[in-house]
């Protein structure tokens, strides 16, 4: 038994402060305690059980040993008196007292042999406590480690199997249970192999399917984007839809409208800043938006036309020699040119283009920056039928043309005034081109007499697109497009709309008319605007009708300001009011 004492203190003593943890350890630290099995907590019970008998004995022991001497005093008191105490009860009480105290240290050296083994199953147990939790430190509460069903014991102790007594004597029980302690401790490392396995097989598991989702996902994508000129247009639009088309009243503004003029044989009509300005044969006169008369200037030019840009206007004389730029204050430069001027146009930052010839080219394009001075010349042996300004007002598109044996081929220019050679020049385009217009896909709107096309950044052509009657107006912006065509029977029309926005090769919208002959088209970023012989209607980018009204069949142009709309006819201006 002594050799048995001296070995467990040996085991005891090996056991270093990091590999004894008690549950109270547990219960402070932030990892949870591992579950007790069913045949711990019995052993736990049984030694609560042989503790609380422990105390008891002591307890009584205690007391018979204070009822010993408390009678041994009582039965010496007579005797104190009369002569000293006789030894032999003292020695009786001293050996009941030796009795008692040596049955009292048996039965604490047999507690402390049951501490001890209980001792060494705490350690045992927290031993292999350490070892599950310094195993797989990573892994999650989730995945706790779990006994299997038939290594489970029911706690119950009367379906429990019996079991063997915790004390076998004998160093070789010793030895035996060290062996125990060996093959359990080797079965439990088994298991944590198997569990890990078992865990990375299912991490493999999840990201095998995290692969294959993303890859669905992938290919749906491919599927949808290659599919999409079949789709898109069925959507583009929708979130677009107003709720409820406007429907304006038509009525005339009063006070200074009607603005009468006599009837003569040019006149013109255009938006400007916040006003707008209006051109007869004599005179250039600049209106505020309630009709009052902010400037009005008389010219001598036989052929006047009007371009507008910011807070300036462009006037000139076609197939004259002057032009004038002006603002609602007043004439700010004016310019004699050489040769006939053939086109002109004005652009955002005031840059002023002018096309002209002469007896060895065909055209010349003269730019002038905001102040009158040249800047820039470009030469051509083909005829330009139209330039137009980039958005910055750096650059300009030249469309030109040639006719040979009866087919004639267009041609688009872009050219920069700090560069000295054509940035683009478009393949032939087999058709008169009448306006180009770069778009914010750096694509290039063309329209033909015959088709509209559509040219990629280096000028070649992507795709064309016929007209469905003869062609009455266009308009062009950086987002769309609108041409719109005489339809087929009476007072009928048609509004064709491409978006940039869109890589279809067909219209994003059509719109069949039936309310007269369409005459103007003015477009914005976000609207086009149609006039037709009966009604004034504005259409969004998807062809949704925003608003209408009724007009007179003699207005032949308009201009729109701030839900405004203003009317030109041959002998006067109107007014409506026209939300949107």
């Amino acid at each position: 038994m002594k050799d048995k004492k001296d070995k467990n203190r040996k085991k005891l003593s090996k056991l270093s402060a990091e590999e004894f943890v008690g549950r109270e350890t547990f219960v402070n630290n932030e990892e949870p305690m591992p579950e007790l099995s069913a045949r711990e907590r019995r052993r736990l019970r049984k030694l609560e059980e042989k503790k609380r008998l422990r105390d008891e004995t002591e307890r009584k022991l205690k007391e018979e040993l204070e009822q010993q001497k408390r009678s041994a005093a009582e039965e010496t008191e007579p005797k104190v008196s009369e002569s000293e105490p006789e030894p032999a009860p003292a020695e009786e009480v001293s050996e009941a007292a030796e009795s008692v105290q040596a049955a009292a240290e048996g039965e604490e050296k047999k507690l402390t042999k049951q501490e001890k083994q209980a001792q060494k199953e705490q350690i045992k147990k927290n031993r292999e406590s350490i070892v599950l939790i310094k195993r797989d430190p990573e892994e999650d509460d989730e995945d706790e480690y779990e006994e299997t069903a038939d290594e489970e014991v029911p706690e119950n102790d009367e379906d429990a199997e019996p079991e063997e007594d915790d004390e076998e004597p004998g160093e070789d029980a010793d030895d035996g249970e060290d062996e125990e302690e060996l093959s359990e401790r080797k079965r439990k490392r088994s298991k944590v192999t198997d569990i890990r396995s078992a865990r990375k097989k299912e991490k493999m598991r999840r990201h095998i399917k995290t692969y294959i989702a993303l890859l669905i996902i992938a290919v749906f994508g491919l599927v949808v984007y290659f599919t999409r000129d079949s789709w898109v247009p069925k959507l583009e639009g929708i979130l677009d839809k107003p709720h409820a088309t406007i429907i304006n009243d038509g009525k005339t503004a009063e006070g200074n409208f009607p603005i009468s003029f006599d009837e003569t044989s040019v006149n013109s009509i255009k938006p400007f800043s916040d006003c707008f300005i209006r051109v007869d044969d004599h005179h250039i006169i600049f209106y505020d938006e309630a009709g009052n008369v902010l400037l009005s200037e008389s010219h001598t030019f036989a052929n006047p036309v009007v371009e507008t840009a910011g807070k300036r206007a462009l006037i000139y004389d076609s197939g004259g020699n002057s032009l004038t730029v002006m603002n609602k204050k007043g004439e700010l430069f004016s310019k004699e040119i050489d040769n006939a001027i053939l086109l002109a146009q004005i652009g955002s930052n005031s840059n002023v283009a002018v096309i002209t010839q002469n007896e060895k080219f065909e055209a010349v394009l003269t730019v002038y920056d905001s102040d009158g001075n040249e800047i820039y010349r470009w030469q051509s042996y083909k005829k330009v039928i139209d330039i137009s300004f980039d958005e910055d007002g750096e650059g300009c598109f030249i469309t030109t043309f040639r006719a040979e044996n009866g087919l004639i081929d267009s041609y688009i220019t872009y050219v920069e005034f700090d560069k000295e050679e054509a940035v683009m020049t478009s393949t032939a385009v087999e058709d008169l081109v009448l306006e180009a217009e770069m778009n914010d896909n750096d694509d290039y709107w063309v329209i033909g007499s015959e088709y509209f096309y559509k040219l990629d950044k280096d000028g070649k052509v992507l795709f064309k697109y016929e007209y469905s009657g003869e062609l009455i107006d266009y308009s062009l912006t950086k987002t769309t497009a609108a041409i719109v065509v005489k339809g087929v029977g009476k007072g009928k029309g048609t509004l064709t709309i491409f978006r940039s926005d869109s890589d279809s090769n067909n219209p994003n919208s059509v719109i069949y008319t039936e309310s007269g002959t369409p005459k103007k088209l003015h477009s914005s970023a976000n609207m086009c605007i149609l006039l037709s012989e009966n009604s004034i209607d504005a259409y969004d980018k998807a062809g949704n009708l925003l608003a209408t009204a009724g007009v007179s069949s003699d207005y032949i142009d308009f201009a729109f300001l701030n839900d405004n709309v203003y009317f030109l006819d041959v002998r006067e201006i109107n007014k409506i009011g026209f939300k949107t």
